[in-house]
């Protein structure tokens, strides 16, 4: 110990100052000297406690006429044991812990004793803080974390003696594994301008629930349309690309590689690890197995299913569709909610045009944000162009309003046929064209051709059946089936896609993998009711509206009655037509409801009768049919005056 010495203004004593020391007692220790010199202000002694005796020991300093104390306090030396029941854990588990306190001469330490109990890592679990000796043994409680693993390092301390011991806390064992997520779950075939790619997730957890600790080994193994074609061939695959697929002995029978099933190593591929497409080994990462898939040429389902190694736990993620990315001419369909609508009469009226488009495999939802274009000779479409949701489909709507149809174009020979038919049954004018009430939409979008794939490998190979398309799209407004010159049909719009400024219209005799696909859908323009007219079902010609018929007693006269529009052609979808008569026996069709329809020359012809019983005194009375007409909510009504002898 050392003893600072300063005079009364607080400056080092003298080199040479004498202090004594003494001690209060001396079966505690003893010092080195009694006495020692101040040497650059300090005075120092040894003193050295006793082997056996504790306590505490006074020691006082002298120097002149002052005096100072040290308490010294004298433990004894001790030797501390741990252990650990048991040594080795498992997450949530409990230990007991025992130190063993003696002291020098290997005696107990006295009852009471106090031992303080800490760990290296507050993550890995809890301890009882401190405990008292009792016959020199001490215990403690050590309680696992529910959820980190590791080697937890345990201290028992006794004053300035300790001593340690470390306890293993194992993983929790493997209790479930399950699917998470699959980014995107829809993909494209290589190549195909869609992500070819797909990041899945699968969850693994103990039996407490808890995310597994990293390492735990998971097999991946896939299920896909290339049957297992390596890469090179137009394959899909997990995990690394591979070069080669080994022959395996599948012991149990689940169609998939499992570790530790015997294999056949080949060349090319990794020593001592089994190598194919369809499969892949991964490890736990924060209780997630992570694995990517990587399409090929064939589109199709893919499925994959993760395996815990070692447990027979398994999972299957949801199917992954594998698409072709672009869309293909035969899936090409487009459709409308209204095929005719009042544009003759009212404008903004409304049809809503689909177009429903798919790959070359059927897959519909591969095609999200293609563009189909849109292009109208009538009307108007509020879009010209829609975009592929998620389902392969896109709607725009197209509306009635100016230009009208394109009128005297052309009239087909069915056409022609009806409007010589009702201008000999009703005399309806020869110079009728229903044609003029025809709306023409075209729809274009950039796919492929279609083929048919003879050998499977989901590619256009030389020499394989197609459809050779047009080559560029237009608009058929006279509906004769060609592109006319644009003289003799100023309507007939075309999409002059090589831009040489002219219609092209021979195809290439090739299959086009990237081309302008087209439909085209028309829609009726028709206007209110024109053409009512009736006449006698034997005869041909219109009844005036007065003096139209005479039906003698006990007679049945068959009428046959002709509704159209301006141009011949039938009245909107809900139009309403009813036949009513005053007097006589009405039969036959009274009440005609009208369909949704875009079929030209289609005009309403409704077909009744009018009877008298048998009266041997018959009265001639006048009558009246009457027709009523309730198209777009407004009523129309026409009559004709006739006799009946009842």
């Amino acid at each position: 110990m050392s003893i600072a010495v300063v005079d009364s203004n607080a400056a080092a004593a003298p080199d040479g100052t004498v202090v004594t020391f003494s001690i209060s007692d001396s079966t505690l220790g003893s010092l080195s000297a009694s006495a020692a010199s101040v040497k650059t202000g300090v005075a120092s002694v040894t003193f050295t406690g006793a082997a056996s005796k504790t306590g505490t020991e006074t020691v006082t300093a002298t120097s002149g006429t002052s005096t100072t104390t040290i308490d010294i306090i004298i433990q004894p030396t001790y030797t501390v044991t741990v252990t650990s029941t048991p040594s080795t854990l498992s997450l949530g588990g409990t230990a007991s812990l025992s130190a063993t306190v003696i002291d020098s001469a290997s005696a107990n330490a006295p009852d009471g004793t106090s031992v303080a109990w800490s760990i290296n890592d507050s993550n890995l679990g809890t301890i009882t803080a401190t405990s008292t000796t009792v016959s020199g043994l001490a215990s403690a409680t050590f309680n696992a974390s529910t959820t980190t693993s590791g080697t937890v390092t345990i201290t028992a301390t006794v004053g300035s003696y300790s001593n340690i011991v470390d306890i293993i806390i194992s993983p929790a064992a493997t209790g479930s594994i399950v699917f998470t997520s699959a980014t995107p779950q829809i993909i494209g075939v290589k190549g195909g301008g869609q992500s070819a790619t797909s990041v899945v997730v699968f969850s693994v957890a103990d039996i407490n629930g808890n995310p597994v600790a990293d390492g735990q080994k998971i097999d991946i193994c896939m299920k896909g349309p290339s049957g297992g074609r390596l890469p090179s061939a137009g394959g899909e695959y997990v995990g690394n690309l591979v070069t080669v697929k080994e022959a395996y002995t599948d012991a149990n029978g689940n169609g998939c590689y499992d570790t530790g099933e015997t294999f056949t190593d080949s060349a090319g591929g990794t020593t001592g690890v089994y190598d194919s497409p369809n499969y892949a080994q991964v490890s736990t990462v924060g209780g997630k197995a992570t694995i990517t898939l990587q399409s090929g040429d064939v589109a199709g389902n893919i499925t994959l299913f993760a395996t815990v190694v070692g447990k027979s736990l398994s999972t299957a993620a949801p199917t992954i569709s594998v698409g072709g990315g672009v869309p293909t001419d035969k899936s090409f369909t487009v459709a409308a909610s209204k095929l005719n609508l009042p544009g003759y009469n009212y404008s903004n009226r409304i049809s809503t045009l689909s177009v429903y488009l798919a790959d070359r495999f059927g897959n519909a939802n591969v095609l999200t944000g293609t563009a189909v274009n849109f292009y109208t000779n009538a009307g108007a479409t509020v879009s010209s162009t829609g975009t592929l949701d998620a389902q392969g489909k896109t709607s725009v709507d197209w509306r009635t309003q100016n230009p009208t149809p394109p009128a005297g174009t052309y009239m087909s020979a069915t056409e022609q046929a009806v409007v010589t038919a009702m201008n000999t049954k009703y005399g309806t004018p020869t110079t009728i064209n229903p044609h003029d009430g025809s709306a023409s939409i075209l729809v274009t979008v950039v796919g492929e051709e279609d083929f048919y794939d003879l050998n499977g490998n989901g590619l256009y190979d030389a020499g394989e059946p197609f459809t050779d398309t047009l080559p560029e799209p237009f608009i058929d407004s006279n509906g004769n089936g060609v592109w006319d010159d644009g003289i003799t049909d100023l309507w007939e719009q075309y999409i002059d896609v090589n831009g040489n400024g002219a219609y092209d219209g021979t195809p290439n005799a090739a299959w086009d993998s990237s081309k302008v696909l087209y439909r085209q859908i028309n829609l009726l323009y028709t206007g209110s009711p024109k053409y009512v007219r009736l006449k006698l079902a034997g005869a041909n010609g219109a009844l005036p509206s007065t003096g139209a018929f005479a039906i003698a007693n006990n007679t049945i006269e068959n009428f046959t009655l002709l509704v159209a529009d301006r141009n011949l052609n039938i009245l909107t979808a809900g139009t309403t037509v009813t036949v009513s008569i005053s007097s006589g026996t009405l039969a036959g069709t009274s009440t005609v409801t009208v369909g949704d329809t875009n079929v030209t020359a289609n005009p309403t012809e409704m077909n009744f009768s009018v009877s008298t019983a048998f009266n041997a005194s018959p009265v001639v009375t006048q009558t009246v049919i009457t027709v009523t007409i309730v198209h777009e909510g407004v009523t129309y009504t026409y009559s004709w005056n006739g006799t009946v002898a009842i």
